[in-house]
């Protein structure tokens, strides 16, 4: 299952501010988080349907279940924005 922290997408290629609730969600069921980034998506709607799209999907970083479980959202939240931006170099 794939979730956006952000809510909505970010039409100038930006991290918008994250919703903290999402992580609530992955503390209840007990699950690890696996911090990715995704990029390239935004040139899709201009080059579908005659051209082809490079997509990269990348994997920043693991986060056991044991550690989601007894952080606070918050600082998850903080921890995943700032892993995110030091890989986009924001």
């Amino acid at each position: 299952m794939a979730v956006y922290p952000e809510g909505t997408r970010s039409k100038e290629c930006i991290l918008l501010p994250f919703h903290n609730g999402v992580f609530k969600i992955a503390q209840e069921a007990e699950t690890p988080i696996v911090i990715l980034c995704i990029s390239g998506t935004e040139n899709v709607h201009k080059n579908y349907p005659l051209r082809h799209t490079d997509v990269y999907l990348e994997v920043i970083e693991f986060l056991p279940k044991d550690i989601v479980k007894k952080s606070k959202t918050a600082s998850l939240g903080a921890h995943i924005y700032s892993a995110m931006e030091d890989k986009l170099g924001l």
